[in-house]
């Protein structure tokens, strides 16, 4: 993903949508979320793409801020991927009664722009929705083609190819072992899973550590959000 930033030449309007994948785009959003609230009311217009981790993320610190949100979320509830039917609705309840709109199985097809100025997004099924500061946090795909018919792969819900691995985090073939978004492992709460998380990257490589070091245990990573 290519990330967008907000024109200076372009007074109260923003150029492109924003994607969160490192820290300095997160410095940029935090920029134009603080120009975006110097907007007069009928102009604050925010439409978050995906209804993962990093769209939950993003709405729950816009909606702090006293911005009004319309999430546009692919599958029939939020955060499909990672929560039971009970934590999606706990979460969709909450977020409505602070405000947030929450339109469910929409599959984005184009963000729309006018003289390089976006307006909102279309759907696959032509509804347009409109909104001048659009952020998207759809999830990504496995860097994993490489090690396709090396390794024993799982395919993902995006259609992606994550590398199996154990609870020590070893893969199919003894010796080689794998860490981070790129693996499918096996969860108490969800089976056999990828998950794209910061935290699950970073804890993986600490349980990856302990492995290595003859500390033997299975990994049980509970996952959560921020905001």
């Amino acid at each position: 993903f290519q990330v967008f930033l907000l024109d200076a030449a372009y007074k109260r309007y923003f150029r492109a949508p924003f994607y969160l994948r490192a820290y300095e785009d997160a410095s940029r959003i935090k920029q134009a979320i603080d120009y975006f609230l110097n907007l007069p009311n009928e102009m604050k217009k925010c439409l978050v793409v995906g209804g993962g981790y990093i769209g939950l993320e993003i709405t729950a610190t816009l909606t702090l801020k006293g911005i009004s949100v319309t999430m546009l979320v692919r599958g029939d509830r939020l955060a499909k991927n990672i929560f039971t039917r009970e934590m999606s609705e706990k979460y969709e309840a909450y977020l409505s009664e602070k405000g947030v709109k929450i339109i469910k199985n929409v599959a984005t097809k184009e963000i729309i722009s006018v003289n390089d100025v976006v307006i909102g997004v279309r759907t696959e099924n032509g509804t347009v929705y409109e909104g001048n500061f659009v952020l998207v946090g759809v999830g990504s795909k496995p860097a994993s083609q490489l090690l396709t018919g090396h390794l024993l792969m799982k395919e993902t819900p995006n259609n992606g190819s994550a590398i199996w691995v154990d609870g020590s985090l070893q893969t199919s073939i003894p010796g080689v072992y794998a860490i981070g978004d790129v693996i499918s492992l096996p969860f108490h709460m969800y089976g056999q899973s990828q998950l794209e998380h910061a935290l699950n990257a970073r804890r993986s490589g600490e349980h990856l550590a302990r492995v290595l070091s003859g500390k033997v245990s299975v990994y049980d990573y509970h996952p959560c959000i921020f905001g």
